[in-house]
């Protein structure tokens, strides 16, 4: 799915009787750190907020990569294009372009005015 939707590079993959016990991706700029639940314990969803060139771009491949839509693309108060989506794992990706840049006087404005 990572790679696929966000075109993610696997720099780092550490397995342990033959499951992976810890991996990190690159995507963009960042780097994202994933591992599996120990066995005693459940696997539990996670949610990351990602900023990317273009946020409709990614949510489509997204889609077609078999994730649910959240939220399709949208421009937010606060001056994101944002959408969201979940994967087959459960996770939530909100996906978003800066397409302003606010003051939190700004931001706060545009939230009472919504």
């Amino acid at each position: 799915f990572l790679q696929t939707t966000f075109d993610a590079k696997l720099t780092e993959r550490v397995e342990h009787e033959g499951r992976i016990r810890h991996a990190e991706v690159r995507i963009g700029d960042s780097v994202v750190m994933l591992g599996r639940a120990p066995d005693e314990s459940a696997a539990r969803p996670g949610v990351l907020y990602v900023y990317v060139e273009d946020c409709e771009a990614i949510y489509r491949r997204a889609i077609e990569a078999g994730a649910v839509s959240l939220r399709e693309p949208t421009l937010m108060d606060y001056g994101d294009r944002s959408s969201g989506v979940c994967d087959r794992c459960g996770n939530q990706w909100w996906i978003s372009t800066r397409v302003e840049t606010l003051t939190p006087e700004e931001i706060q404005r545009r939230a009472r005015e919504s």
